[in-house]
């Protein structure tokens, strides 16, 4: 991704922290018994934790909350409380982040009425040989349409599956695509919108998700016919604005006299996004972001705008279910959280579940290595050193090293002995599900090496004896970033260990599971020194230094 520049964007001041939703507290016994029942044929023995955790959420609906924030430690066993949630209420939408989560829901819970939603993209076109049903959705159109011409289709054929079980299960992009942004199905039946129950998982992701699906990217050289000049990389956004006026009329005009039906398709998708983004500019504070060159000048063929928050179009995905599941192991601030996907706080409740794994099953070693850019040719090697010694020390044992990015990736791959290289298994790109899959497959001690399963992988038993982070994730500071950082001080160190926790979460995912987990960054050491750490209090004991 190209280096952004600094662009002008008037912005609030913060305010100070919010609270976190509650409904008045019930007098009432809760109903464990009825929880229970709901997990018959989900699970042998449903744990404790889950019953209470079901048993809370439903008592607050039953006290007229419109949504719940559950807070959960990774490996509770959330998935199957929003399952049996989904029983009581008899018809859900689950929405996920990622692919693998959304997998894990169906493979372990189609025989309760799961099925997974999914795009064209997923699936094999029986008319064009090679390509997928998105390609044949392009070519094949009108009367030539293949469900009117075959009578079938496999993405048709799944997604008619999907929108008629009883517990819908896609990720975020698949439901705002097939749910809230559909007029109608293929058929020409009215899709149900809206479901008594909508279940949020992984909700902590959910408005990086929806800044990404509402900021606005335009690449000039996507276009073959001239246009006015951008404005200066350090123009207010007043000045791109009235730029994207003046585009917007004339790729109106250009897109009409377009001859290939797919690049007038990219440029439609490029004209409702630049429409979207002038109607709400108004409503919301934006950013502009531009690009670098190599000799470090502003790069003229592109320009990004992006809302900082999202709170006016969280309702997209909440808005879903008459009442709504939002679970996360990382709420860290439910009230932050709350308020910056646009819900009521007055008309929703909180619940923070406990971690039931004993702490011998979870230990966490952490070091005092200095991990930031300016020491990074001292750091670096050391880091590798740490890395090839706990390898070693793990040589029995199947592993994950967790990244913040893919240079320090390719880094680790290169640095390490040659005995360990061969165990490391770089899962990055489009592969990535590949080499998730390959990890378990095979049949030595393999280590997977990632820097994108922080969240949703499911590295259970053997799977991950051990976990390494050299590193905290810590969002690239520029932008939308770096803007959204100064109008919320706090936000960007939240966003930071939100992800953190989630990654440390990656290897216990029971009671009989046990992973040793070790963190390189002396961060992480110096964040549990604070009066009020944002290390959770469930995680804290756990943590030792090592020397």
């Amino acid at each position: 991704m190209a280096k952004a520049v600094k662009a002008k964007s008037k912005v609030t001041k913060a305010k100070p922290p919010i609270p976190p939703p509650t409904i008045t507290t019930s007098n009432t016994t809760l109903d464990f018994d009825g929880a229970r029942k709901l997990f018959t044929g989900l699970c042998e023995k449903p744990r404790d934790l889950q019953v209470e955790a079901v048993a809370k959420v439903l008592d607050a609906h039953k006290r007229g909350a419109r949504y719940v924030v559950l807070e959960a430690p990774t490996g509770v066993g959330k998935s199957h409380a929003a399952i049996a949630l989904s029983r009581y209420f008899e018809k859900s939408f689950i929405g996920t982040l990622t692919a693998q989560l959304q997998e894990q829901y169906v493979s372990l819970f189609n025989h309760v009425g799961a099925a997974k939603l999914l795009g064209a993209g997923k699936f094999k076109c029986h008319r064009l040989p090679g390509a997928t049903c998105a390609d044949g959705r392009k070519e094949f159109q009108g009367e030539d349409s293949c469900i009117i011409t075959t009578g079938s289709c496999p993405y048709i054929a799944a997604k008619e599956r999907a929108l008629s079980a009883p517990i819908c299960v896609g990720n975020y992009h698949s439901l705002l695509y097939n749910i809230t942004f559909a007029r109608e199905r293929e058929d020409g039946e009215g899709i149900q919108k809206v479901r008594p129950l909508m279940v949020c998982d992984e909700i902590h992701g959910l408005e990086s998700m929806l800044l990404d699906h509402t900021g606005l990217l335009v690449r000039l050289n996507q276009f073959s016919f001239q246009t006015e000049a951008l404005p200066s990389g350090d123009a207010e956004i007043s000045e791109y604005w009235k730029w994207l006026e003046i585009f917007v009329k004339q790729l109106l005009g250009e897109i009409k006299n377009m001859p290939d039906p797919e690049a007038k398709e990219k440029a439609g998708e490029v004209l409702s996004k630049c429409n979207f983004a002038l109607d709400a500019r108004d409503e919301e504070a934006w950013i502009p972001e531009r690009g670098e060159r190599d000799d470090k000048s502003v790069d003229p063929t592109w320009f990004a705008l992006k809302p900082l928050t999202v709170k006016r179009w969280g309702h997209w995905l909440w808005g879903r279910g008459d009442f709504t599941l939002l679970m996360s192991a990382t709420v860290i601030n439910a009230g932050a959280l709350s308020t910056g996907l646009g819900l009521d706080l007055n008309a929703g409740d909180f619940i923070e579940m406990p971690c039931p794994f004993p702490i011998e099953n979870r230990p966490i070693y952490a070091t005092r290595l200095d991990m930031s850019m300016k020491q990074r040719e001292v750091s670096w090697p050391q880091m590798i050193e740490a890395i090839d010694n706990l390898m070693n020390h793990h040589s029995a044992h199947k592993g994950l090293v967790l990244t913040p990015s893919n240079k320090m990736m390719e880094y680790i791959m290169k640095g390490v002995s040659a005995r360990n290289r061969s165990r490391l298994i770089p899962a990055a790109g489009e592969d990535r599900e590949v080499k998730y899959k390959e990890h378990f497959l095979r049949k030595d001690a393999s280590v997977l090496l990632a820097s994108g399963y922080w969240e949703g992988a499911d590295l259970k038993e053997d799977a991950a004896r051990f976990l390494v982070i050299p590193q905290l994730p810590r969002p690239f500071w520029a932008g939308q970033i770096k803007a959204r950082a100064a109008i919320e001080p706090g936000w960007y160190e939240f966003k930071t260990w939100q992800k953190m926790i989630q990654g440390l979460g990656r290897g216990v995912r029971s009671n009989s599971d046990s992973c040793v987990s070790y963190v390189l960054d002396g961060a992480f050491l110096r964040e549990m020194e604070k009066p009020k750490p944002l290390i959770p209090a469930w995680m804290r004991p756990a943590v030792k230094e090592l020397s």
